[in-house]
């Protein structure tokens, strides 16, 4: 055994002790549900090499990867991991134009170059069953966003595009083999190419495009800009003329904006500078209309001008296959994500104690809460605080009740704040939730989290603190927002509200009122209680005042950090909540928090099949034998009538 797995073995094992230790509520059950919470614990392996990480989990020391080559699905399959296929919502190896910069600005030049990319030859020999390919910036997976009347400009004809840069007058100088620039009559200047070397295909990728355009004498300097180490986002803020990049947005197509709106800056995403009048006036309706079908007008417009305008080559969408060791049962494929998917897999043995090495290749930048950008931190913090007081339904998207049971956008005005055209949200949380240690979550902290975020600038909380005027409780279980706004994504903008819980952040009694957040002296450096500046607060390494096996990293999640639960270089595990205030039914199998005769019509659909066949699903094998049949069938109606 290397030292590193001896360090995994050693850290898992302290884990689970530690997590029977602390959470002593295993038999807790829901309605019917087996226990609270999780139907397993967590551990995310970090090998940063895939074929390392396929090794592992076809020896056992993995139980899931993301597969991200043909040859490591054809492997998984034939040794009989059950694959989950998943197309994922945004764009990857998309190339970006940087809007400003001399030639790359002129649209002809773009509209030449964007028949250089050989996408269709691309999807044949490196991607396969792993990439689609991408004509909108808001593919189908998007559902009511997606504008399928969208045409292809991108078809990779390299003769035209030489046709029609000599038509643009960048004809080649044949004593250079360059194409000139029409603006100055002499050889262009070189472009700038940035990629992300370290991502998987981006490099061959990159490569290929910059081989096209040097063919037809385009010079080009090619600039690696790691993932990994964060250069690719100093880059993505620099100037640049041609970025290969890709990005993933759930839900609902916030991208748009943040990609897009001239008003975007750099860090926030619209590195390109792009600015089109017309596109800032639909951005206008997408954000601030209540009507739902001016705002999908307006998205699907938005679509027609970037192509209208080759904004950008679209790439690819990407086809997610994760392999997943036969042992483990309870997947769903689900687009949109899902805290049902998260609960339901479990260990065929039953033992709800075992833990799910979950293979990552990258690790959190600083596990600061709210100012950690990474993706892999936000998966953490969602999992241990809930990054949304709802859920999306994993199928078909709509946001549907989970902390929070109802909630109701309306109209809102108050000249005396000087608001003639607002929006207040009121959300109503579900009684009964408890933070980990033992804190019972109420409104009071979700307008406390919301208020705290705006006053103190917490990056990750720029979407629900956009123009909030107020938050405040009007009871234990109510919220209300007040926005200077209007906007039907009000809703999807409770980004981090659950985040940030008062007991533990709140530093100044006269402004947000009881409770106080943790007492001066309990972390290095602390001025006073509470957090006075968030952006230097480590909670995870801050033992818990309240509860001294927990550390500060806490929430109302479906999974709790544990002390040294994060081994930089090696490992992040989380424990599963056991006093969680859900207790899932993996015999719901369309995720209506009920078992009726949809789910049994949905097995009898399936009925017969095994993993072989395309109509059998992996959400109805209830017992992960890969067949469906009477015993799956028996399950679902032993729960009948059962809602959790």
């Amino acid at each position: 055994m290397t030292y590193k797995k001896y360090l995994i073995a050693i850290a898992l094992t302290s884990l689970l002790i530690m997590s029977v230790q602390v959470y002593a509520l295993k038999g807790l059950g829901g309605a019917g549900g087996p226990v609270a919470g999780p139907l397993c614990n967590r551990a995310y392996i970090l090998v940063k090499d895939p074929d390392a990480a396929l090794g592992m989990l076809l020896t056992g020391e993995l139980d899931m990867m993301g597969l991200t080559r043909k040859d490591q699905i054809a492997t998984a399959e034939e040794k009989g991991f059950t694959i989950i296929r998943e197309v994922q919502q945004g764009l990857y190896n998309g190339m970006y134009f940087q809007w400003g910069r001399d030639i790359i600005s002129d649209k002809a030049f773009r509209t030449a170059i964007a028949h250089l990319l050989p996408l269709d030859e691309l999807l044949a020999t490196i991607y396969g069953p792993l990439a689609q390919y991408a004509v909108s910036v808001l593919g189908p997976m998007y559902g009511k966003w997606h504008n399928p009347n969208v045409e292809d400009y991108t078809q990779y004809d390299p003769e035209l595009a030489k046709h029609l840069l000599d038509e643009a007058g960048y004809t080649i100088n044949p004593a250079t083999g360059k194409r000139i620039d029409p603006a100055t009559g002499t050889d262009m200047r070189t472009l700038d190419f940035v990629y992300w070397p370290d991502q998987v295909n981006y490099k061959t990728v990159s490569e290929r495009y910059m081989l096209e355009l040097q063919n037809v004498g385009i010079p080009i300097n090619p600039i690696p800009a790691p993932f990994a180490t964060g250069e690719w986002f100093s880059a993505w803020c620099g100037l640049w003329d041609i970025y290969n990049m890709g990005w993933s947005w759930g839900d609902y197509p916030e991208i748009l904006y943040v990609m897009w709106d001239s008003v975007s800056p750099p860090d926030w995403l619209n590195g390109q500078r792009y600015s089109n009048p017309e596109y800032d006036a639909m951005m206008d309706i997408f954000h601030y209309s209540l009507n739902e079908t001016a705002v999908i007008e307006a998205a699907w417009r938005a679509q027609e001008i970037l192509a209208e305008d080759v904004a950008l080559i679209p790439g690819i969408y990407v086809v997610a296959h994760t392999a997943v060791n036969p042992a483990w049962i309870g997947m769903i494929e689900a687009p949109f994500g899902s805290y049902t998917e998260v609960q339901r897999i479990r260990h065929i043995s039953g033992d709800y104690s075992k833990v799910l090495r979950i293979r990552i290749s990258e690790e959190p930048a600083s596990l600061v809460e709210g100012y950690d950008a990474t993706a892999i931190a936000d998966t953490y913090v969602d999992l241990i605080c809930h990054n949304m007081p709802y859920e999306y339904h994993p199928f078909n998207g709509p946001p549907v009740p989970y902390v929070a049971k109802s909630w109701e956008l309306e109209p809102w005005s108050d000249p005396a704040q000087g608001v003639s055209k607002g929006t207040k949200l009121t959300i109503t949380l579900n009684e009964g939730i408890k933070f980990h240690d033992g804190f019972p979550l109420t409104a009071a902290d979700y307008a406390f989290s919301v208020l705290y975020m705006r006053d103190k600038a917490v990056p990750r909380g720029s979407m629900i603190c956009s123009a909030v005027v107020d938050a405040k409780a009007t009871s234990p279980t109510v919220v209300e927002l007040y926005y200077n706004r209007t906007s039907l994504f009000i809703l999807d903008d409770q980004y981090y509200a659950l985040a940030f819980p008062k007991h533990i952040y709140n530093d100044n009694l006269a402004l947000y009122g009881e409770p106080a957040g943790i007492p001066a002296g309990t972390y290095e450096g602390q001025v006073g209680y509470g957090v006075k500046d968030p952006s230097t607060f480590y909670g995870y390494k801050v033992t818990n005042p309240w509860n001294s096996s927990l550390t500060c990293l806490i929430g109302c999640g479906p999974y709790i950090f544990l002390p040294g639960g994060w081994q930089p270089g090696v490992f992040f595990a989380l424990a599963a909540n056991r006093g969680y205030f859900k207790s899932i039914l993996v015999t719901d199998t369309n995720f209506d928090f009920k078992v009726d005769i949809i789910d049994i019509a949905t097995a009898g659909k399936a009925f017969g099949t095994t993993s072989a066949s395309p109509r059998w699903s992996v959400t109805v094998d209830i017992n992960g034998d890969k067949k469906i049949d009477i015993i799956d069938v028996a399950i679902i109606a032993k729960d009948f009538g059962k809602t959790w």
